[in-house]
């Protein structure tokens, strides 16, 4: 789920920084863009780390179904 949410976001972010510099029709983005459109990403990093403490294992075992 993590790029369908941070590509645009990623993407605005780059936008929001872009100087207007292009070579062949294309958009060049400075070092200083890409840096800011990748905090999202640390961030999501984060996130994720921490809700891996969450998770539980269940050694191959459905939970919430009783046994038979």
């Amino acid at each position: 789920m993590g790029p369908t949410l941070l590509q645009p976001l990623v993407g605005q972010i780059l936008d929001s920084h872009w100087t207007g510099q292009m070579v062949n029709d294309v958009r060049i983005y400075s070092l200083d863009a890409y840096e800011f459109g990748f905090i999202p990403l640390m961030g999501w990093i984060v996130l994720s780390l921490l809700l891996l403490f969450f998770t539980k294992e269940t050694h191959c075992r459905q939970i919430g179904l009783s046994d038979p």
